[in-house]
């Protein structure tokens, strides 16, 4: 692979996965001619614009002197203003000379097999790291390691406490952080191990940030000296220097050999750093520990009676943390002496697979194939920026990433630190600029893929996707349509009205596929979301109302009108995309005026966080730009946090709307559909609908519904705006368990019970409220269809019981074969005997018909009475049950004291089948040692013989 100045003369370069070529660089007699031009000060700048080069995956031939030619070729003379330099995984490179001008900033040498020899002159370099260079630190001569760098604040240098790196940093008081650092805890009379690393950190007097890698190794006398019986001296407290400028102290320690405990080292490095602010401690060892009380490793005694002065710190994390002895009175100690203590986070021990090894080489057949087939193959690959990479393949393969059908722009996940050694503010920081350049890279894409279809050359893209919302750890950020966002964007800025339009305008004319556009939430509409639905949750666990207690509702004014300085957005109006998905970061969104089949190609169409303004009737346009005459094909249809939307009449009579979901419309107050292929309909969180006084504000037409879930569905405005016979999922159906004589509370959801005469599975929302009136279960139907059956249980008024209520809504459901349920609520239960909610007397002992019953699931259990005694019916009643799933409530254990806790026991009878404990959730921790989940299975009758 051939590298010619007209391609790199381009900041920044990444040169990857060149695994099996080797690399060609410039001829040795250039490199010599320069050397012999040297006398007369002649620069020769090859590489004069690059800043940033990146050598990843490569083979270079030192045996032709490659090695020295490549560290000529990144020196100031040929690279005056690089800035950032990263060799990684580089084979062959022997020896590497560096003179870099006061430009280079950055340095990362990592995997560098064959290194064995580095010398650097860089007087600007503030950042060097080092590792994984294997040879290069067991050399026997320390001359072949010398960087010079007067201004260095961050270093990492794995194996710096090996002989030939004593010496090898000039110059270390300006270093600021200090990483990856290695001790030995313990050693014998005359071992020498942690010289170096004691040195280094002697010599870096303005360190903040240090990272240290302890091994906790205790020789016993025999190893050490078998006739002299010298004992294993600790080094921590022999070497290592007050360091008081340190604010932040991480700790990876060692602990495979022989287990030995941590406490009484870690309290002495800790008690070298008194000023740190934070403390992360993360620990990697044995199971087991040191039971040895003569021990070295638990010397002096008494130690975690000792006071030390830790008067700035505010947070300590613990990863790795077992409950042993040792680290719970390191724990104690840090609690007993930090009074500015703020927080301490504890997590549980992950473990990694190994990676996979990298395959065999084979030979290129792929690039012998036709333009149609490469072009599909790069249609599966997950974004714009692995098409680019593709480029470096083979020459064959260089056009292609101009015409390639899909193009997908994705920041990725979110500004967390990918792993533990990498600073979480640098690694948000780093994802800031690459998400300002990806949308600088797909905005220029854009327009070079706009300038050809212009010139007549490869109009269309089968599928655009960009998406500027950080997902989650799985790669998934659909989340974000539902929740708020738990990362922080400060990319929104780079995002402009203009530079969405523009987008917008391309996907309208050049998108023949699928478009999605997912850009994230403005901090300013993130603030006022937050507050919302914080708002909102405390409505939903507020005390409820006594009776003859007036309530007040204050209406607030809608601001519908976006406002005159913003600028807006007009929706594309593309008669030939086939799937839209739109995210516009509550842009103010203008609708454009559509005639028939403006949309003859859609199938499926999602706008989530818009703004529209109804005033200019956008909101009438947006429901016949759906409809049928515009989208004879449309399918599935998803409104989602779209503010302005007052009046929706969607009229789909072509019949191939299959699915509608309207979520988090606050303004909605008017819905007319006619949908006679409707199968799916969801409706939730529009708040001004169900409350309205016309009972004509919501009609829909749906013959042919099978789910129906909407949230409020108890209010009158909803009563009978729909046909629900064919209806078969039913979901978010709020009842109360019992109201008054002129309570009309459950009316709605108890008629449309009786009208979904074909629904099987079933999904309630029951509050248990006692008022001083008569049981509304009552009310409810046989339900002889369902067969899946699931019961959200609220009871935050006044933690009443729930085990009667539920026994009657099962008994009405006699042919269900999956019971689901779950409890949220209070942590006490009502002590009054004669409280309706307990009654009638003798509940428990009844004979109910569940003869299909197979599967139970309880979550938020608390062994309650009526709650143990609900599930001695269900054993009692159900001959073909197989199998219950029961889990504690969380809350119950983390919110009761220790004797509480304790005395949690779950003692039921086994009928029939055993009890097996299957999850201990709090074990590992020392918070709770009973299981938190348990299993009933049936025991197998066995044959007789």
């Amino acid at each position: 692979m051939a590298v010619d100045e007209e391609d790199v003369a381009v900041a920044p370069v990444v040169l990857e996965e060149a695994v099996d070529e080797e690399l060609e660089l410039p001829p040795a007699a250039a490199v010599a001619e320069e050397e012999e031009e040297d006398d007369d000060d002649e620069v020769v700048e090859a590489f004069r614009a690059l800043t940033d080069f990146t050598l990843c995956r490569a083979k270079i031939n030192a045996y032709d002197n490659d090695d020295l030619r490549l560290g000529h070729l990144l020196s100031s003379r040929c690279c005056p203003r690089l800035r950032r330099l990263k060799l990684r995984h580089v084979a062959g490179l022997i020896r590497l000379h560096l003179d870099a001008a006061g430009t280079l900033e950055e340095l990362r040498l990592v995997y560098l097999p064959d290194l064995l020899c580095l010398h650097v002159d860089a007087p600007g370099l503030r950042l060097l790291r080092v590792g994984h260079c294997d040879h290069l630190p067991l050399s026997d001569d320390p001359a072949l390691a010398r960087v010079s760098a007067p201004r260095l604040e961050a270093l990492a240098w794995d194996g710096l406490e090996h002989i030939a790196c004593r010496e090898v940093v000039v110059a270390t008081a300006t270093v600021r952080r200090l990483k990856k650092i290695s001790l030995l805890s313990h050693d014998g009379d005359g071992d020498q191990t942690n010289v170096a690393a004691v040195r280094l950190l002697k010599s870096c007097t303005a360190v903040d940030h240090l990272e240290l890698r302890l091994t906790v190794r205790v020789l016993h006398n025999s190893i050490i000296d078998t006739k002299l019986q010298l004992p294993s001296e600790d080094t921590v407290k022999k070497d290592i220097p007050h360091l008081p400028t340190v604010s932040k102290l991480r700790l990876d320690v060692n602990t495979w050999w022989h287990g030995h405990t941590i406490g009484v080292t870690l309290a002495r490095i800790i008690e070298r750093c008194n000023n740190i602010e934070n403390i992360s401690i993360r620990v990697r060892g044995l199971w087991e520990v040191c039971s040895d009380a003569q021990c070295n490793c638990s010397q002096p005694k008494g130690w975690e009676d000792q006071k030390i002065q830790l008067d700035n710190l505010k947070r300590a994390e613990f990863k790795g943390f077992i409950p042993f002895d040792d680290r719970k009175s390191l724990l104690r100690l840090l609690l007993k002496n930090a009074p500015a203590l703020e927080k301490i986070t504890m997590n549980d021990t992950t473990t990694t697979s190994p990676a996979a090894p990298a395959p065999a080489a084979v030979d290129d057949l792929i690039s012998e194939l036709d333009d149609a087939v490469l072009l599909h193959i790069l249609s599966f690959l997950p974004s714009a920026g692995d098409v680019a990479r593709t480029t470096v393949l083979s020459r064959r393969w260089r056009h292609l990433c101009g015409i390639a059908p899909c193009l997908r722009f994705a920041v990725g996940l979110g500004s967390f630190a990918e792993d533990d050694d990498e600073d979480e503010e640098e690694h948000g920081a780093r994802c800031h600029d690459a998400a300002r350049r990806l949308i600088a890279g797909a905005d220029a894409c854009l327009a070079r893929r706009r300038h050809a279809a212009a010139a007549g050359v490869h109009d269309a893209l089968r599928a655009l996707e960009i998406s500027l919302v950080y997902g989650d750890a799985d790669n998934d950020s659909s989340w974000y349509k539902r929740e708020p966002y738990i990362h922080d964007h400060h990319h929104e800025a780079d995002i402009t009205p203009s530079l969405v339009d523009s987008w917008l305008r391309f996907a309208e004319c050049h998108v023949t596929g699928s478009f999605v556009l997912e850009l994230p939430l403005n901090a300013a509409a993130a603030a006022k979301q937050d507050q919302e639905e914080a708002d909102e949750a405390k409505r939903d666990v507020a005390p409820p109302v006594e009776e003859g207690e007036a309530v007040v509702v204050e209406e607030e004014e809608l601001d519908l009108l976006p406002a005159a300085e913003e600028e807006a957005v007009e929706l594309p109006a593309t008669a030939r995309a086939t799937a839209m998905s739109l995210t516009l970061c509550d842009a103010n969104t203008v609708v454009p005026i559509a005639s028939a089949g403006a949309f003859r190609a859609l199938t499926d169409f999602t706008l989530c966080r818009a703004k529209i303004n109804a005033y200019d009737n956008d909101d009438l346009r947006l429901g016949h730009l759906l409809s049928s005459p515009c989208c004879p094909r449309l399918r599935r249809l998803e409104l989602r946090h779209v503010a302005g939307l007052i009046r929706l009449r969607l009229d789909a009579v072509a019949g191939t709307l299959e699915e509608l979901r309207l979520v988090y419309l606050p303004d909605l107050r008017r819905l007319h559909v006619d949908a006679p292929g409707l199968r799916l309909l969801r409706v939730g969180h529009c708040d001004n609908l169900p409350y309205s006084d016309d009972p004509g504000a919501a009609r829909v037409s749906a013959p042919r519904l099978e789910t129906l879930a909407w949230d409020g569905l108890e209010y009158r405005a909803c009563r009978e705006f729909i046909a629900t016979p064919t209806v078969r999922h039913l979901k978010k159906l709020s009842l109360y368990s019992h109201g008054g004589a002129d309570d009309e509370t459950n009316v709605a959801a108890v008629r449309l019970l009786k009208s979904c005469t074909a629904v099987d599975h079933l999904e309630l929302r029951l509050t248990v409220r006692v008022l001083p009136a008569e049981d509304t279960v009552k009310d409810i139907p046989h339900l002889p269809t369902v067969t899946k059956l699931r019961l959200d249980v609220n009871t935050w008024w006044y933690g009443h019981t729930i085990g009667a209520t539920l026994a009657r809504i099962i008994a009405k459901c006699n042919n269900i074969e999956h019971l689901s349920i779950l409890v949220r609520g209070l942590l006490e239960v009502c002590s009054d005997a004669q409280c309706k909610c307990s009654q009638p007397k003798g509940w428990e002992d009844q004979k109910i018909q569940l003869e299909h019953l197979k599967k139970v699931e309880f979550k938020g259990f608390i062994p309650f009475d009526d709650r143990k005694r609900l599930l001695r019916l269900l054993l009692e009643n159900v001959p073909a049950l197989e199998k219950i799933t029961m889990e504690f409530d969380p809350s119950y254990i983390f919110e009761n004291p220790k004797e509480v806790r304790d005395k949690i026991d779950f003692d039921m009878p086994d009928y029939q089948g055993s009890w097996t404990p299957c999850d201990w959730d709090f074990h590992e921790c020392g918070f709770f040692d009973g299981a938190t989940k348990y299993e009933w299975t049936r025991e197998k009758p066995t044959d007789g013989i």
